[in-house]
C-alpha cells in the first residue's frame, strides 16, 4: 500500500512539474477562457432612398488605388453593386456601357461595386466587356449598406447633391429605360 502511494505522489509530481510551478492559490484559480480578438468593425449607415448615400473608399479593380463616392460629387451617378458570376449582372453591365457613351458629356457617372472576391476574378471580366467606367472591391461594411437583403445587380441613382433618388432592384430589359427617364432630369 505505502509502495502504491509512493507511485502516486511520485506520478504527482512529475505531473506538476512538467506543467510548470505555481502557487496552490493558482491552481485552485478557475480558468479563463480567452477573449475573442474584437475587430474594430466600420459602420456605415444604410443607403436609403431620399437621403445621401453613404459614402465608402474602396480600392480601383484595375490600379487598386483607393476610389471614393465623393470623387464624383457634382455627377448624376449610376452606383451598381454586380458581380461577375450574377447572370442578370452579366446583361446589365452592356447596357451601362451605353448609358455612360450616351450620357457622360452631359455629367453622368457610373460606378461599379463588385462583390467578387478579389481583382483577379473581376479584371478578364472588365476586358471582355471594354466597360468603360470605373469598377471598385466591395468590401463586407459597404455591401451590407448597399445590398445586404437584396439580389444583384443593386443599382442605386445619385443625384448631383449625393442624395439617392432611386433604387432598382432587379435587372430586366426594361430597367435601363426606366433609368434613362429617371436620370435625364437630373443632368
Amino acid at each position: 500500500m505505502k509502495r502504491s502511494f509512493v507511485c502516486l505522489f511520485s506520478l504527482f509530481l512529475v505531473f506538476t512539474c512538467a506543467l510548470g510551478t505555481g502557487t496552490a492559490a493558482q491552481a485552485t484559480e478557475p480558468i479563463k477562457k480567452a477573449e475573442p480578438v474584437k475587430k474594430k468593425k466600420e459602420k456605415l449607415p444604410i443607403a436609403e432612398v431620399g437621403k445621401p448615400a453613404p459614402e465608402w473608399s474602396l480600392p480601383d479593380v484595375l490600379d487598386g488605388k483607393p476610389l471614393k463616392l465623393s470623387d464624383f460629387a457634382g455627377k448624376v451617378v449610376v452606383l451598381d453593386i454586380w458581380a461577375t458570376w450574377c447572370q442578370p449582372c452579366r446583361a446589365e453591365v452592356p447596357r451601362l456601357i451605353e448609358l455612360k457613351k450616351k450620357y457622360k458629356s452631359l455629367g453622368l457617372e457610373i460606378v461599379g461595386i463588385s462583390v467578387d472576391d478579389n481583382a483577379a476574378a473581376v479584371k478578364p471580366f472588365l476586358a471582355e466587356f471594354h466597360v468603360n467606367y470605373p469598377v471598385v472591391l466591395s468590401t463586407q461594411a459597404v455591401f451590407d449598406t448597399y445590398d445586404k437583403t437584396a439580389g444583384l445587380p443593386r443599382t442605386y441613382i445619385i443625384d448631383r447633391h449625393g442624395i439617392i433618388v432611386k433604387v432598382h432592384s432587379i435587372y430586366n430589359e426594361r430597367t435601363i429605360s426606366e433609368m434613362e427617364k429617371e436620370i435625364k432630369p437630373l443632368l
